[in-house]
């Protein structure tokens, strides 16, 4: 994402976010956000989304500590999640 924001410009991003941002029942129930987000990701600065992106690319995979944590946790995720998948989610668990 941040190597194509720098050649491409931080809008070129927004249609492989779009989708993950909005699922299909989303965009029919409320046929404003599609518009609204794009919005959002067109103002957003090259420097922070180049920053972001690089901060999620170098992050660390949490899975490995996963199984160390000891106290009660909630995971919250939706059968129409497009960032989280149900099969990761549930690895997760």
């Amino acid at each position: 994402m941040a190597q194509q924001a720098q050649q491409q410009g931080v809008a070129s991003l927004v249609p492989g976010l779009l989708p993950r941002m909005l699922t299909g029942a989303d965009r029919m129930n409320m046929p404003n956000q599609p518009a609204f987000l794009r919005s959002l990701v067109k103002q957003a600065s090259l420097n922070g989304t180049v920053g972001g992106g690089n901060a999620l690319a170098a992050r660390p995979d949490a899975n490995p500590i996963l199984p160390t944590i000891k106290v009660p946790t909630l995971l919250v995720f939706g059968l129409e999640d497009n960032v989280t998948p149900t099969e990761l989610a549930m690895k997760m668990q």
